[in-house]
């Protein structure tokens, strides 16, 4: 098969499922004349420039911009984007690393894809909830991500200082959706976050 039609076969398929990596089962679909030997065929295409590997059986296409964030909530699934990346994007925090900072009810995980760690925080099922999903990628909202970094922060997982947490944005939390979400959490927990809250004046 020459590298046009493979390419294409590919494209068709990334536009199919709506995702922007490919896994071997993903492949085997797409060319199930090389099923047998996918891993040998996934090099192949790999040495021909048409696939990039960004993980341990995960593929991407070569030369073919892709969002991280996006790979990161697929790749690892469930997770949601949350903690210094989620505080970054909605102005919060001037996060200045390639980090990617997810939260998960599966176990502690780090993975590098082209030089960015992926760092995903494990948490509990009934804690896993205050995200919104946009073009397959799951972001906490502003308070969420708040309570999520406090959590991490109180149990000692995560070092950040809360002073230079811009006190302007701050000013945009939703405090009703704060105090329902923070109902969630165990009595001692929903205790300590409160005192982290305190002293951001959002309580």
């Amino acid at each position: 098969m020459d590298k046009l039609t493979a390419f294409k076969r590919l494209l068709q398929l990334k536009q199919e499922l709506g995702v922007n990596h490919f896994t071997i089962a993903d492949l085997r679909k797409v060319f199930p004349e090389h099923q047998k030997y996918m891993h040998i065929y996934a090099h192949r295409l790999t040495k021909a420039g048409i696939l990039q590997q960004v993980y341990k059986g995960v593929y991407v296409l070569a030369d073919q911009p892709y969002d991280v964030k996006k790979l990161a909530c697929q790749i690892y699934y469930p997770s949601y984007v949350s903690l210094q990346t989620a505080l970054s994007i909605y102005g919060v925090i001037n996060q200045g690393t390639y980090d990617v900072t997810l939260v998960t009810t599966r176990r502690t995980k780090q993975i590098n894809v082209n030089g960015v760690t992926l760092r995903y925080f494990r948490i509990k099922p009934h804690l896993f909830f205050g995200y919104s999903v946009d073009n397959s990628t799951a972001t906490a909202v502003l308070e969420k991500a708040i309570l999520d970094t406090l959590y991490f922060v109180v149990f000692g997982k995560l070092h950040i200082d809360l002073t230079e947490w811009d006190p302007y944005v701050l000013k945009d939390v939703k405090k009703a959706r704060l105090r329902e979400f923070l109902r969630q959490y165990s009595t001692p927990a929903r205790a300590r976050l409160q005192k982290k809250l305190a002293q951001l004046k959002l309580v």
